[in-house]
């Protein structure tokens, strides 16, 4: 029995000459597009936001952002990145914590 493909036709070659179109209007990658500052509880927390880069070959998608996390250059949405952010805040004191000092 020949099992057949979901395509049928052979995909037909690039004509002679043909270069893949170019990204439009992106910074290159690395580029600092930005920055985002949080403030809560009385603390502020300071985010440089940049371009990410390809990855094997595919663009970032274009709700994605390139964030340092301990010391690393990670690719993530904005609101993935805020809330990292205040998990890194340091945590409030208790009422308890602050009538003990």
């Amino acid at each position: 029995m020949k099992r057949y493909s979901r395509r049928r036709h052979p995909k037909p070659e690039p004509p002679e000459g043909y270069s893949p179109p170019e990204p439009d209007n992106l910074p290159p990658p690395g580029t600092e597009i930005g920055h985002v500052t949080l403030s809560l509880y009385g603390q502020s927390v300071h985010v440089p936001i940049r371009q990410p880069g390809t990855v094997n070959g595919r663009r970032p998608r274009s709700d994605q952002i390139a964030v340092e996390v301990d010391g690393a250059w990670l690719v993530m949405s904005l609101r993935e990145a805020a809330l990292d952010a205040v998990k890194r805040m340091p945590r409030v004191m208790t009422r308890k914590e602050r009538v003990m000092l």
